[in-house]
């Protein structure tokens, strides 16, 4: 803790203190893992039953099991992770009737469930998916499906992060003020803003607002970035002509606001490691080709085309960005994308992965 003498000491002086909130950056048992909220999650595309899956992460790999879902949130994660189709995650119908993790936890949040789930039709479907519409599904434990194996520790992921404290020239005798928005991660901000310190005796009279461990002015600040990412949806169908940009137009996430709902742009704000991934459902009887472009080059490319049914297709990719550059949905050719506003089946999603630095 600063004393109030000491910092006025340092404003006069005219001096740069910075203070380190240092956090240890943890790393997960495989290299290819993707961590979200300190926990380490691998997608693999080989299908297996559910009980091969299980065994899989538990006893080949070791110290990891089918992935538990807790939040929505975390249910957005997983479902963006998909290559295709449907996969499992580590809930089943245990012997009285309840659903749980492989934790033995109940499944207890009915906003995970899809429409109607889990319904356990024909009595035997025992076992528990993200299925296409990114909620949870139960379904036959002997069907082949994609899976996601969570790491059983828990990592810390945050990084070190600056708190500069700086003035050129005093602001005023003993005047120190406190942005709310910029204390250390997991301070509690009600019991450390707006505490008033006493000055020494002979100091001038303004207050001097103390914070525990950190002590900053407002407008000198070196915020680390906060979490960026987004999912948006089309609720409509839409006709498009080569070269046009699709506008997903209902925002599920925007974390940052980095993306645009009026122009369908997400702009970097922070520079770093980028996931995106973005989905399309071609009209009965139209070709849809699709593609996600920075600036103005195509990455990846998704077709769909049927001349039966509606039939949806994605594409993603591993991005690095920097600050101002620009990322979107962009039709390669002329076609139909189907969209309702019930059922969106239409989504651009992307999340920082990793800053380049702070």
């Amino acid at each position: 803790m600063y004393s109030v003498s000491a910092i006025n000491r340092c404003l006069l002086c005219s001096l740069v203190v910075i203070l380190f909130a240092a956090y240890t950056r943890g790393q997960c048992l495989s290299s290819r893992a993707v961590v979200f909220e300190n926990k380490c999650y691998q997608y693999f595309s080989n299908e297996q039953s559910w009980n091969e899956a299980e065994n899989y992460c538990s006893s080949s790999l070791g110290d990891r099991t089918l992935a538990k879902v807790s939040s929505p949130a975390e249910l957005a994660f997983l479902f963006r992770l998909k290559q295709s189709g449907t996969f499992w995650v580590g809930a089943s119908l245990n012997k009285t009737g309840k659903w749980t993790w492989t934790d033995k936890s109940e499944v207890n949040m009915t906003s995970l469930w899809g429409t109607g789930e889990p319904n356990n039709r024909g009595g035997d479907e025992k076992c528990v998916e993200i299925n296409v519409d990114g909620k949870l599904n139960d379904l036959q434990c002997n069907a082949s499906r994609q899976f996601v194996c969570m790491e059983l520790k828990v990592v810390q992921t945050t990084v070190t992060i600056p708190t500069v404290v700086s003035t050129t020239t005093p602001p005023g005798p003993g005047v120190l003020s406190v942005d709310s928005s910029a204390t250390t991660p997991g301070t509690d901000v009600s019991s450390t803003v707006g505490t008033t310190v006493a000055p020494e005796s002979g100091a001038p009279t303004n207050n001097v607002t103390q914070v525990a461990g950190t002590v900053a002015p407002s407008n000198n600040v070196a915020r680390a970035p906060g979490p960026v990412g987004f999912t948006a949806v089309l609720s409509n169908t839409l006709k498009l002509v080569v070269n046009q940009m699709l506008v997903y137009n209902k925002i599920v996430t925007n974390a940052g606001n980095a993306y645009n709902i009026k122009t369908g742009v997400f702009t970097c704000q922070t520079a770093g490691m980028y996931f995106f991934q973005f989905h399309c459902t071609a009209s009965k009887g139209s070709k849809l080709s699709v593609s996600l472009v920075m600036n103005k080059t195509k990455v990846v490319t998704l077709h769909s085309y049927t001349n039966q049914d509606f039939t949806m297709a994605g594409n993603s990719a591993v991005l690095q960005l920097k600050v101002g550059d620009k990322v979107f949905v962009q039709a390669s050719s002329a076609g139909s994308v189907y969209g309702t506003t019930s059922d969106f089946l239409n989504t651009f999603s992307g999340f920082l992965m990793q800053t380049s630095g702070v």
